[in-house]
């Protein structure tokens, strides 16, 4: 009896262990959701002091480099870091699609109708993700996947719900949308969610590939393809649309403050919260919990930019993320 303590004991610390990463692991989903929550809220603040849309990027794009290389020095000190050719061609179709065309559209989207909206509609990126995951990855459609899909079709049909008020020519109250601005906005975050659901597995595809980057080296990697990219569009635009582009000299420092604080927690923070999170948790674990991120916007976006929503409306909010949840079950 004596002789089988010590393997009670060994297992027992295992089982300790195991259970104090699976904590830490939900911790980091936790900190996911609340980094990308408060990117849409400080774009929004960067836009009412005056930033334009072409200009939104570009300038998030040095607080995704400057929070990238502080994260990567801390974990990796000054050694840089190595990626293959093949890790490097996805990485970049996944930044062109996610960063730059989804990011693209979802800033004009909360320009149309605001973060919380927004971040609501784009949550359907989960559904995107599901069903690449289907056809990419043979998975079968789950009774989860149906249930979600079903939410949130509802929850969109209720969050672009205009009332009928609107229509008798009387001043919208404030919060209130046009219904040509919230059919608008709505498509825009929808496209989002489509170019952030088809990159998304692609996180963990990276660092599976022959390189094992970790997170923190693929997020500098990110960050300076990000840039890269970012600017040659910004280039193209001077070149050939000098009328559409704003010096960014002309940008206040309080606007210039937000961005570079939008990308440092939505691209680099959040970014690499959840590639370590996406390797201590399942998918179904992580996923979910970090879709929980339009719920902390919207506290945001209520205290910080003073947006309102209907009581339609925040049903919609509500079926939108339960969906978002239930498909990642």
């Amino acid at each position: 009896m004596g002789d089988d303590t010590p393997t009670v004991l060994f297992w027992g610390e295992v089982l300790l262990l195991s259970i104090l990463v699976y904590l830490f692991g939900i911790l980091l989903a936790f900190g996911t959701a609340i980094c990308w929550a408060m990117s849409p809220v400080f774009i929004r603040q960067a836009m009412d002091k005056g930033a334009g849309m072409n200009e939104v990027n570009p300038a998030r794009s040095f607080g995704f480099l400057g929070a990238a290389s502080l994260c990567l020095i801390i974990t990796n000190g000054f050694d840089w870091p190595q990626i293959g050719l093949m890790p490097m061609i996805v990485l970049i179709f996944s930044v062109i699609m996610s960063s730059v065309v989804g990011d693209q559209l979802y800033i004009y989207s909360i320009r149309k109708i605001g973060a919380s909206i927004a971040v609501s509609v784009s949550s359907v990126y989960l559904l995107v993700s599901a069903v690449t995951a289907i056809i990419v990855l043979k998975e079968s459609v789950t009774i989860p996947v149906a249930s979600g899909t079903a939410l949130i079709i509802a929850g969109i049909l209720v969050i672009t719900h205009i009332s009928k008020d609107k229509d008798k020519g009387n001043k919208p109250k404030r919060g209130s949308l046009s219904a040509a601005d919230m059919l608008s906005g709505a498509v825009l975050s929808l496209g989002a969610a489509f170019c952030w659901g088809i990159s998304m597995p692609l996180v963990k595809l990276m660092m599976d590939m022959g390189d094992q980057l970790s997170p923190t080296e693929l997020y500098f990697w990110r960050s300076v393809v990000y840039l890269a990219l970012i600017w040659g569009v910004r280039f193209v635009e001077m070149w050939k649309f000098p009328g559409v582009v704003t010096p960014m000299r002309n940008i206040s420092p309080a606007a210039w403050l937000a961005l570079l604080a939008s990308g440092a927690f939505g691209l680099a923070f959040g970014g690499v919260l959840f590639a370590a999170c996406a390797n201590i948790l399942p998918m179904t674990v992580a996923a979910p919990i970090s879709a929980a991120s339009p719920l902390f916007t919207i506290l945001m976006a209520r205290f910080m930019c003073g947006e309102h929503l209907t009581k339609a409306q925040n049903a919609g909010v509500a079926l939108v993320m339960t969906g978002s949840v239930v498909i990642s079950l």
